[in-house]
């Protein structure tokens, strides 16, 4: 069973390590070791948090239960 629900602040450090792993196993053949190292679940998570104000981003997370 799935469950999805309206991403919320409580989800911010999940998100931001799920987006940069995600990042870096995308594009590990495409960008330099430096590059990719260079991006962090911090840096990402702190992205998410600044764009939970803006009125047209909407997240969803699915879990799985």
């Amino acid at each position: 069973m799935i469950n999805i629900k309206k991403a919320t602040f409580a989800d911010s450090k999940i998100i931001g390590f799920v987006h940069s792993a995600a990042w870096k196993q995308t594009y590990k053949n495409i960008f330099s070791k430096d590059f990719l190292n260079s991006d962090s679940a911090e840096k990402r998570e702190k992205e998410f948090l600044d764009s939970l104000s803006e009125p047209n981003i909407l997240y969803l997370i699915i879990e799985m239960i």
